[in-house]
This record gives structure tokens, sequence and C-alpha cells, in this order.
């Protein structure tokens, strides 16, 4: 057990998600409209519903509900391909939004604080003595850092990571993650000509954008905005590993505004498929 909670705090923490409180700087103490965030998607409807099918990496499957254009409700399922992995495992979060902060509950008890920035980004994070932060450049993830302190038989181990994203005329060009004795590993990303008119998620990056695990808050608007295109292909470079290095290619289908399938080929070859609901 002491196993799996270590596990799912480096995976980005959203398994001890449970109270999320936070203010909005800009807000005075008179009540005013409720707080709304820009949902990431644009001519496409908002996703309510994120699977994967075949060969999988480390992600999870979400279904999103929404509710005066706020996303109201996330409920998430890890997917990971590792044996020693509990597949079970799943949480669910509500979100309620008030003129000066939201609160989100969900499956457990820790509670956590969030901060925000002008523009009602999610800066600081914390959950419990984990601290989760997020830098923006020009509205987009540009950064994120993260320290965990995981239970090792009593004692407090502390783990830090972190990752730099740049963008290029609106569109996702690479990331760098730095984690613990490693040397940084880089991703670059080639965009498609189509637009991404949902405000997708790259397939496999969330671990490299540090949301894996809490990808339903880049999905309410709280963690900037999306890259402009859908992504074609990414690469990704271990310096200290050269049998780590790959590529994937991505195509999708497409109906109306609405990406509904991308299909890819996971690192080690195997057929996998992402299918969106709205």
């Amino acid at each position: 057990m002491r196993r799996m909670q270590s596990l799912f705090l480096r995976l980005g923490s959203c398994a001890v998600l449970s109270l999320l409180l936070f203010s909005l700087t800009a807000c005075s103490d008179d009540d005013g409209p409720v707080f709304t965030p820009e949902l990431p998607n644009s001519t496409g409807s908002p996703i309510r519903q994120i699977s994967h099918q075949g060969g999988v990496v480390t992600c999870y499957d979400w279904n999103l509900n929404y509710s005066s254009q706020r996303l109201t409700k996330g409920q998430g399922q890890i997917r990971d391909p590792r044996p020693d992995i509990d597949k079970s495992y799943q949480y669910t979060s509500k979100i309620s939004y008030g003129s000066r902060g939201i609160t989100i509950k969900n499956s457990d008890n820790a509670a956590v604080k969030v901060s925000l920035n002008s523009y009602g980004y999610i800066e600081r994070m914390t959950i419990g003595r984990n601290i989760y932060e997020f830098q923006y450049k020009d509205r987009y993830l540009s950064g994120w850092s993260k320290t965990i302190f995981e239970d090792n038989f009593g004692q407090a181990v502390e783990y830090k990571s972190s990752g730099n994203i740049t963008y290029e005329n609106g569109d996702l060009k690479s990331i760098v993650v730095t984690e613990p004795d490693m040397i940084p590993v880089t991703t670059t990303f080639t965009p498609d000509t189509r637009e991404n008119t949902n405000g997708l998620l790259p397939v496999t990056a969330s671990k490299g954008m540090g949301c894996l695990g809490f990808e339903h808050l880049f999905y309410a608007g709280l963690l900037g905005k999306p890259t402009t295109h859908l992504v074609k292909s990414l690469s990704t470079y271990h310096p200290s590993d050269p049998e780590q290095c790959y590529t994937i290619n991505f195509e999708y289908s497409i109906r109306g505004n609405n990406v509904i399938l991308c299909n890819y080929n996971t690192p080690n070859g195997e057929p996998a498929s992402v299918i969106f609901n709205y």
C-alpha cells in the first residue's frame, strides 16, 4: 500500500486531491460574479470523455461534466502498462465555483491550497507537504516544478522534478524534464496543419506538461492555453539511454470541428488509440 501511495505522488498526486480551496487575489471582499475560467476549446466542443485503448503509456481515462460553461466534475481512472500497478484505481473531483474562489472535493481527505495568477491560472498548489508550482508565458504553461515527500518506512524522503516548456507561434515546441539523478530528457513536437479546436492536451504528453493525474484542471481552464494546432509527431531523446529514444506519429479522425479519435504506436511499438467524446 505504501508503494502505491508513493507511485501516485510521483505521477501527479491526483490520488490525494480532495479539498481544493483558493482565493483570487483580484477579487474584493464584496460578492461579485461567479468565477468562470476560460475553457481551452475554441470552435470545437469541450471534451467530456477520454478513453485509451490498446497499448498505453501511463495515463488516465476521464469523464468530465460541465454546468454553465464550467467544469464541475472529473472522474479519472489510471491506465498503466506496468504489472505491479492497481488498474482499478480511480477517483472523482467535484468542483464548485464562487465569486472569490473554488472548492474541489474528491475521494480522499487531503487538504490542498492553490493560488492563482492574474489570469486565473494555478501558479502554486500544495497538497499536504507536497508543493507544485507552475509558470506561464503569454498565457501558455511554460514550466513546472514539484517537490514530493514520500513516506519511506516512517521517514519522509524528498523527491524533486521539473519541466521547461517552449512554444513557437502558439504551438508546443519542446519539453525538457529533469528528475533526480537523471540527465534532462527532451521531447520535441511537430505541429499538424489542423487546429486544436477542442483544446486537447497532446496525447502522451501529460507527464511532461506536469499535470499527469489532474488533467481535469487543464480542461477546467486552470493551467494555461492549449497548443494552437494538433500535434503531428513527437520525438523523445534520452541522452543517457539511447535505447529509450523514440518517435511517435499521430493520426486523427475528425467529425465536424471535433477530434473523435487519435491513433498512434506506443514507444515499444504497440498500436494504441484515444477516443474522445463530447
